[in-house]
């Protein structure tokens, strides 16, 4: 059964709450979930400047690939 909007946003929610814990700096969780949400809402300019700004890279160097970035942390 698919999750409903609620659902997901509860769970993204969680996610950001927590991912801190595990591992890495909070500064860059901050980051990438500002460009997560500056990605979703489709200003892609933002979300890469953000990104620029955190000094955070993607491998490839081709604009923003956020998902390909979350599968790396």
């Amino acid at each position: 059964m698919p999750l409903t909007e609620g659902q997901l946003r509860s769970k993204r929610d969680e996610f950001w709450d927590t991912a801190p814990a595990f591992d890495g700096r909070k500064e860059i969780w901050d980051a990438l979930r500002a460009a997560a949400v500056a990605a979703e809402a489709v200003d892609f300019e933002l979300a890469q400047a953000i990104l620029d700004g955190a000094n955070i890279s993607v491998p490839n160097g081709k604009g923003i690939h956020l998902d390909y970035v979350f599968s790396c942390i």
